[in-house]
């Protein structure tokens, strides 16, 4: 397949899986446009068309299922070798320098199973709040952070998504593992939470607006271990982040909201590869196997920082 490369082969079997420009763009992190044009070089390529196209749907031809196999055998063949020249070259020391900002949960759970994988290399996990104007953010090898911040808004690459839900005590009637209607919480304490930034006003809004009711304050603070120890001893219910969860809380445990808050998305910066150590190098490949991020989708996680 001389000049066919290989990020216009993952493109092809996305949108052949899928049979639609739309899903495959979604799931690739790619414009449509930019989607279609690498999938009709990849036909000018060889010369034949993959694709029926009947106005604004697609679909797989004849052409289109035999290149598919054996599109499908050579992704299969590259990312074993890839995993193969990996497993040749780990790396067994070193220190990585992390920093999250915003929302925890995945990327402390990241980092934790990357140091199993890799119990020689060191990770330097800096947590801080999205108004936090640290200078630590311009050193650190990987940025999780909600997008747009601190970077240009088309820095990153997304790797989750985020809304409010509750923190309530672990015997509390709310059913567990349901979504729940805010309007059946109008008569509830809450122990609210003042950072993140503007985190007390977003809550305080869904309250009024979602749940019809100005919510009941027993409590303020900016302590997360706070919160989950007042929500624990019964004091009250409040409001997390739903990629947060408060991981290792004792007595507490997560429900999800039924309400129409927007979603936000969370995303993953980092330093051009020539400026990784290796161990950091390690760490960034892992977070796009972890996250399922396309490797193609590097470019758009580099930040130009010194």
């Amino acid at each position: 397949m001389v000049g066919v490369e290989l990020y216009q082969l993952r493109y092809f079997e996305s949108v052949a899986r899928h049979q639609s420009m739309a899903k495959a763009s979604e799931e690739l992190h790619v414009s449509q446009p930019a989607l279609s044009k690498a999938i009709k070089k990849l036909e000018v390529d060889l010369g034949v068309e993959l694709f029926d196209r009947v106005g604004k749907r697609i679909f797989l031809n004849e052409r289109g299922l035999c290149f598919r196999d054996s599109a499908n055998r050579l992704l299969t063949y590259a990312d074993q070798s890839v995993k193969s020249l990996r497993a040749l070259n780990v790396v067994r020391e070193g220190t990585v320098n992390v920093v999250v900002r915003g929302p925890q949960r995945e990327a402390i759970m990241c980092a934790s199973a990357f140091m199993q994988a890799h119990p020689g290399i060191c990770v330097s996990l800096d947590v801080q709040d999205t108004f936090d104007k640290s200078n630590t953010v311009w050193e650190a090898d990987v940025v999780f952070c909600q997008i747009g911040q601190p970077f240009d808004p088309s820095v990153g690459v997304p790797y989750a998504q985020c809304g409010l839900g509750l923190l309530v005590p672990s015997e509390h009637w709310l059913p567990a593992g349901e979504k729940v209607d805010l309007k059946a919480l109008k008569d509830e304490p809450f122990v609210l939470l003042t950072r993140p930034y503007r985190f007390y006003e977003e809550a305080y809004r869904v309250c009024l607006d979602e749940g019809g009711f100005t919510p009941n304050v027993r409590c303020m603070t900016g302590s997360h271990l706070a919160l989950a120890k007042f929500v624990s001893d019964g004091l009250g219910i409040g409001f997390v982040d739903g990629c947060d969860r408060m991981i290792g809380a004792r007595g507490v445990r997560f429900v999800p909201l039924d309400h129409g808050a927007p979603r936000e998305s969370l995303c993953v910066a980092c330093r051009r590869p020539y400026r990784l150590s290796a161990a950091a190098a390690a760490y960034v490949d892992f977070v796009f196997d972890y996250f399922g991020i396309p490797k193609d989708q590097m470019e758009r996680a580099i930040y130009d920082w010194a």
